[in-house]
């Protein structure tokens, strides 16, 4: 393999997110993604993996990120904020003695006319599913506690045609609650991981 083959395929498979938000590999940070994807997920790269990053090179992802950047780019030279970063404790659920902390990231805000747009990206498939909902809303939610202002939330997803699904405000609500009960779920049989070195010790329900 060539030395430039060999950085293209560094630059692919390299972390970014891990390497901007090291925060993430803290066993009490979860990242809203992962949850609205699916909770055991983030067990797993909390006890089993033992950190965020992924060995492997994924063309898929890849491909979505190539597309995100490129739509961001073009976004941002008309005032909207790409990539807008946030958190939130959540009082009420610890891994061990620690307090859970949520992490995510906007795709596009736009600060004066409070729209937020989730972008998503597939080659097979334009269905705007539960987990993009519960995504966008769970960042809607977190921006109005903020203080923000936040009128629409779309999620657009990109194929051979853009299908566009806009949040009422019982999503929101919705998309927030279900990312703390399921990040109550993976709080739970993370602190069992941490005395147990058996995966099947937990992440089980």
């Amino acid at each position: 393999m060539s030395e430039i083959e060999s950085k293209i395929l560094e630059f692919i498979a390299a972390d970014e997110y891990a390497a901007a938000n090291p925060e993430i590999n803290e066993s009490n940070v979860f990242s809203v993604s992962t949850l609205a994807w699916d909770w055991k997920r983030q067990v797993e790269y909390k006890c089993k993996a033992g950190n965020h990053a992924r060995a492997e090179v994924n063309y898929d992802m890849f491909r979505g990120k190539a597309i995100h950047e490129y739509l961001q780019r073009r976004f941002e030279r008309e005032g909207w904020i790409a990539e807008f970063k946030l958190s939130k404790y959540l009082d009420d659920v610890k891994v061990g003695d620690k307090r859970v902390m949520i992490i995510g990231h906007v795709d596009l805000y736009h600060p004066d006319t409070g729209v937020i747009v989730e972008l998503k990206s597939s080659q097979w498939s334009d269905k705007i599913s539960e987990s993009y909902v519960i995504q966008a809303g769970t960042y809607a939610y977190i921006l109005h506690e903020m203080g923000l202002r936040v009128t629409n939330v779309h999620v657009i997803k990109i194929n051979s045609k853009l299908t566009r699904y806009t949040l009422s405000d019982s999503d929101v609500t919705r998309a927030y609650h279900e990312i703390v009960t399921r990040a109550a779920l993976a709080a739970d049989n993370i602190t069992k991981c941490l005395n147990s070195p058996k995966l099947d010790d937990y992440a089980n329900e």
